[in-house]
């Protein structure tokens, strides 16, 4: 490992990141053939093992010769190990932040909405950087004014922690539509607030 700059090379690139990520979720000391960290981590075999070959020169990643090729897992006494393994599991629980803080956003800025789900792209795995967050909520239609201000707040708060816009839809009617995007939301999405509480 280099030590001046050293995480320029443990995140050189984004198929590093990668690799990282599927060794970070295999088994403690469970090694995986190159090919198996190919196509865990979704890039080409070529790909992984240049990574690999980086990142075992770091020291983070340990290679152990075997008939049928190289096995290969994070070396979990490395100085950064740690510190990465804390990276991914903060990955893995970002869509359940996500929920939590719009679930506790929403009620502490009002107390008009009586239903609320999470969908679209971050529901499905979707998301791209700019994607926005989508929020769906019902409130009555006297309430609307005062919900879509509330929103637009919380769309401010959200870019601030997560670094994307709530994109709201608000429904203000006496029911909620049971067709199109609504019927959609209510199968795909994930639940928030109903009947005014947290879920």
């Amino acid at each position: 490992m280099r030590f001046d700059s050293p995480l320029d090379d443990i995140f050189l690139n984004r198929s590093h990141i990668r690799i990282l990520r599927a060794l970070y979720r295999l088994p403690e000391g469970l090694p995986a053939s190159g090919r198996e960290l190919a196509r865990r981590a979704g890039v080409t075999h070529p790909t992984a093992l240049r990574a690999l070959a980086v990142l075992v020169e770091t020291g983070l990643v340990t290679a152990s010769r075997r008939p049928a090729g190289d096995a290969y897992e994070l070396n979990r006494n490395h100085f950064f190990a740690d510190q990465i393994a804390d990276l991914y599991r903060a990955e893995a629980g970002i869509r359940e932040e996500l929920a939590s803080f719009l679930r506790d956003e929403v009620l502490a800025r009002t107390d008009k909405v009586e239903w609320a789900t999470l969908f679209g792209s971050i529901v499905r795995g979707e998301s791209t950087p700019s994607s926005d967050i989508d929020l769906a909520v019902t409130c009555a239609g006297a309430d609307a004014s005062e919900v879509e201000k509330a929103l637009d707040d919380l769309s401010d708060a959200a870019r601030r922690q997560f670094g994307n816009h709530v994109s709201p839809l608000i429904n203000a009617r006496k029911r909620k539509p049971r067709t199109g995007i609504w019927k959609r939301i209510e199968e795909e999405g994930l639940p928030l607030i109903r009947s005014g509480k947290a879920i």
